[in-house]
């Protein structure tokens, strides 16, 4: 794998050359994915994050012909991250919008990196997941305010 494939990538912004010179050689799983396919399913569980090398998906939720789009994800957007963190179960289902290439990381990963690539990226995922909960909380502060008044 090479490493200009992480270069710009926030995931990874906080890691020297060496670190994601080292990061591509452990790396195992790049999935080249094709358009329509379901890269996580909403229930199933979880154990691995995943981040958009080239191409772009689309987050949605509820079941297959009821779904709802949640987000759309382009090159360098990660997902998963919940999942990965917690070990629980899905909450939501990432289909590929066109042919993508896209990292895996998983435990097994992480067990190969030096422990201080792994915290970078953990304290960037937490970050991220922070970020998500700000803009959540706005969006749901906004909903209540405009939301009409029952009484």
């Amino acid at each position: 794998m090479n490493v200009s494939y992480l270069e710009g990538i926030s995931l990874f912004s906080s890691l020297s050359l060496a670190e994601r010179e080292l990061l591509c050689q452990v790396a195992h799983s790049f999935l080249q994915v094709e358009e329509g396919e379901k890269v996580i399913r909403e229930g199933e569980a979880g154990g691995a994050l995943f981040v958009i090398l080239q191409g772009s998906a689309t987050v949605t939720k509820g079941k297959e012909g009821e779904e709802t789009v949640l987000a759309r994800l382009a090159q360098g957007d990660s997902f998963g991250e919940m999942s990965f963190l917690t070990k629980k179960t899905r909450s939501t289902n990432v289909v590929v919008d066109e042919p993508s290439l896209i990292l895996k990381m998983d435990e097994r990963l992480f067990d190969n990196l030096n422990p201080l690539i792994c915290n970078k990226i953990k304290d960037h995922i937490i970050d991220l997941l922070v970020q998500r909960l700000d803009k959540m909380n706005q969006t749901l502060a906004m909903l209540v305010r405009y939301a009409p008044k029952h009484g």
